[in-house]
């Protein structure tokens, strides 16, 4: 049942919005085109898509091969599975029952065969938006298709965004368009190969006749996700069971999680033969999910990561970045950039996620503290708020020591202590902000800034001021007025101003001393390789690639256009073919290569790389070099 309504369970089950008609074989929205796949989150599920040939058809061959029949129909079926058109063979979605966890099997034409557990079911969730407690909200366009076992030991949820209604789609159409589905697709792939963890996106569907009223009248489109079994579940849907007395299915949905996503937890507090798991197991899972949301949040600072709706509803228990809206990678460096165009209040700003995830964590634990009273303290309420503040009181270390060692790891020093943020990091930032230089692209070209080039200097700083590679290391300050730092050997694509001299011959006598460190006395040989292995070292950490809010924007336009003409040329020919003689659209639209999301899914999802010659003019210029100050800053809203 889709009407919207109060649900009183974890889940709910519905079926997705089919483009077809399902008593005939006539459109409803019109052609869906699969116009991304991302073939490493395929790895990552263990999917074989092999019927994708991933390269360009030979452009004098009009037609399709009748020897190609078997792979287009495997194509279909699997764009069809993945825009809601057809429903995974074996699943029974309204008859389910979402707390036995039966598996069954279902066979893909040859694309896979897996277990699937609880399909087409979507989540009951509330939270705080903007600081301010919501009512019922849960998946107002989210439907989990299945839950696939891609290995003996490891599963995934692969859920659809914009495939229709749902009981908790309150007053929206449950759709998504082309624009946000595309920025979501993408984001999510550029952070998993950062090395963030996040959802990922498996396929990105376009349906242009399906119309979408947001802000403007859109195309409409279905992005699978994919994240490990309990991603999806939130802070929020622990407050609302909390909140509504649900004390009982509190404990059934922790335990679920704690089972799922903490495996190492479970085992250490499960006793065997019985139901219960051992006191002190709340607390403990509780202080887990604290530690990775604290170095979820100093990721996201260190690349310069703006989430723009961080309500305890788009927190995810597992720790991973979830629910891509108005995000954005920081152009030029702003400590209170808001990124969000609705949020004008700037509780999301990129200075404060630190501590908004410290807020939303203890939103979190106010939502679970029934549980720890009750079988973790022995009903002693003020012990449980005691261990609980305990736990809490956590956050903010294990924030700071890993954002520390994440910033002096981009800018290539060895870690002494958390002290190292105001003698290194704070000062940067200070600069950068002040010269509004780009972030991303000031990291990268860091590792162009040569020891060797530059010993004259810092060695006559040496001489000139405090001496020993001690003082050196730690304290410049008195002897940099006494250099002429003019005569630095800079990269060109570096800012030059006085405070950045000041604080390039303090990094440079930083990094000779731990060269020295190293090698002990040093040649120019030493300095020659230890240059090499900084930089291949640094361009192994600081990307070049990361998604920009004008290149997304600009991809996205294109990509309307390209859809557009997609599905003019596909009305034309599909009433002049033969069936068996039309172009496979579905595949013609992804390996096409004009096709501009498959070619930045590329450069994104190898970040660190300059690529080829070749690959440096196509893309290097295009997607890698600083932003046009016409275009920087340019922000998003909410709607999507």
């Amino acid at each position: 049942m889709k009407t919207p309504r109060m649900v009183d369970a974890h889940f709910s089950y519905t079926l997705p919005d089919s483009t077809l008609i399902q008593d005939e074989a006539t459109p409803k929205d019109g052609k869906t085109f699969l116009i991304g796949v991302s073939p490493d989150c395929a790895d990552e599920l263990g999917l074989d898509l092999s019927f994708i040939d991933f390269k360009k058809d030979d452009e004098n061959d009009k037609t399709m091969k009748r020897s190609d029949f078997e792979k287009q129909v495997e194509r279909e079926q699997f764009a069809n599975i993945l825009s809601g058109n057809e429903l995974l063979p074996g699943s029974n979605p309204w008859s389910y029952n979402c707390m036995a966890m039966e598996v069954k099997e279902f066979f893909v034409s040859s694309i896979y065969s897996r277990s699937i557990i609880n399909p087409n079911m979507h989540s009951l969730y509330t939270g705080h938006q903007f600081g301010y407690w919501a009512s019922q909200l849960g998946d107002g366009r989210a439907i989990t298709l299945a839950e696939i076992q891609s290995s003996p030991t490891t599963s995934h949820e692969i859920s659809l965004k914009g495939a229709g209604l749902t009981p908790f789609s309150r007053f929206a159409d449950g759709y998504a368009v082309l624009r946000s589905s595309i920025r979501e697709f993408l984001a999510s792939e550029s952070l998993h190969a950062l090395g963030i963890p996040t959802s990922r996106c498996l396929s990105l569907i376009a349906i242009p006749e399906r119309k979408v009223q947001r802000e403007e009248v859109e195309g409409g489109a279905v992005v699978s996700r994919v994240v490990g079994v309990g991603g999806f579940i939130r802070f929020g849907n622990f407050e609302l069971l909390m909140k509504r007395g649900q004390y009982g299915k509190l404990k059934e949905l922790a335990d679920f999680t704690i089972e799922r996503g903490f495996p190492q937890i479970w085992v250490e507090y499960k006793v065997e033969g019985e139901d219960d798991l051992k006191s002190g197991v709340y607390a403990e899972w509780f202080g887990e999910v604290i530690g990775r949301t604290a170095r979820l949040m100093a990721q996201w600072q260190s690349v310069g990561f703006c989430h723009g709706v961080m309500n305890t509803d788009n927190f995810s228990i597992l720790g991973l970045t979830i629910d891509y809206g108005p995000y954005q990678f920081m152009d030029n460096f702003e400590a209170g950039y808001i990124c969000n165009h609705s949020d004008h209040e700037g509780r999301y700003a990129y200075n404060e996620q630190p501590s908004i995830g410290f807020w939303n964590l203890n939103r979190l634990g106010t939502a679970i503290s029934p549980l720890v009273v009750k079988f973790d303290c022995n009903g002693d309420s003020k012990e449980a708020m005691k261990l609980l503040e305990e736990k809490l009181n956590k956050y903010y270390d294990i924030y700071k020591h890993t954002y520390v060692e994440l910033m002096m790891t981009k800018l290539g020093l060895k870690v002494a202590s958390v002290e190292d943020y105001k003698e290194w990091i704070s000062p940067l930032l200070v600069n950068l902000e002040s010269a509004k230089w780009d972030y991303t692209n000031f990291f990268r070209a860091l590792s162009d800034l040569s020891l060797e080039t530059n010993y004259d200097a810092i060695t006559s700083l040496r001489q000139s001021g405090p001496s020993g590679a001690d003082k050196g290391k730690n304290d410049v300050n008195g002897a940099v007025c006494e250099i002429e730092t003019t005569k630095l050997d800079l990269p060109t694509h570096l800012p030059t101003s006085e405070e950045f001299l000041d604080w390039y011959v303090k990094y440079l006598t930083r990094s000779l001393a731990d060269c020295e460190d190293e090698k002990g006395k040093t040649s120019f040989e030493d300095l020659k390789q230890f240059d090499k292995e900084r930089k291949e070292r640094l361009d192994k950490i600081n990307p070049r690639y990361v998604p920009r809010n004008y290149i997304l924007q600009n991809v996205i336009d294109e990509m309307e256009e390209f859809v557009k003409k997609l599905d003019e040329h596909h009305k034309e020919l599909t009433t002049e073919d033969a069936d068996d003689e039309r172009p496979d659209f579905c595949f013609k639209s992804f390996v096409e290569l004009d096709n501009p999301v498959m070619k930045y899914l590329k450069v994104l999802q190898n970040p660190y790389e300059d690529g080829s010659e070749e690959e440096q003019i196509l893309f290097g210029t295009k997607f890698g070099e600083g932003v046009p100050m016409e275009y920087r800053g340019i922000k998003c809203s909410c709607s999507s």
